[in-house]
């Protein structure tokens, strides 16, 4: 079943903008480093921590490439979906009158899990690379 909703144009200001290049940054930032520290690292990394902090699971030093790969289909995923937020699902439902009040929530929402995803992912990875020196 398709539900017919009212299109907006992308709505952006600067947060979102600001939201945007804060990721970006973190994810080029995730490449460099990983560019730069991977020769040096062991041929075996921990892939798998405790709820303490305790690396019980090791694996080759390529799955490393794993972070930011998924983190850059993350950022350009959540990107494309805060451009089409007709497509979401709601809780109510959207009709003309709060279409444009709703969507600029979701698109809020999207950004924000964008960039607490995208950090988190930083996290991990800088975690595992220094677990692994």
């Amino acid at each position: 079943m398709r539900i017919s909703r009212s299109l907006i144009q992308y709505y952006r200001n600067r947060h979102y903008s600001l939201c945007d290049n804060v990721c970006w940054f973190i994810v080029v930032l995730m490449w460099f480093i990983l560019l730069f520290l991977y020769p040096s690292l062991p041929s075996t990394i921990p892939i798998h921590f405790s709820l303490v902090g305790d690396a019980h699971t090791f694996g080759d030093k390529s799955f490393i490439w794993l972070f930011p790969t998924i983190t850059t289909l993350l950022h350009v995923g959540l990107s494309l979906l805060a451009k089409y937020p007709h497509t979401l699902n709601y809780t109510q439902d959207i009709n003309d009158s709060n279409s444009e009040e709703q969507y600029k929530k979701a698109i809020r929402i999207v950004h924000i899990l964008k960039v607490v995803v995208i950090t988190i992912m930083s996290i991990i990875l800088c975690i595992t690379l220094y677990v692994s020196k």
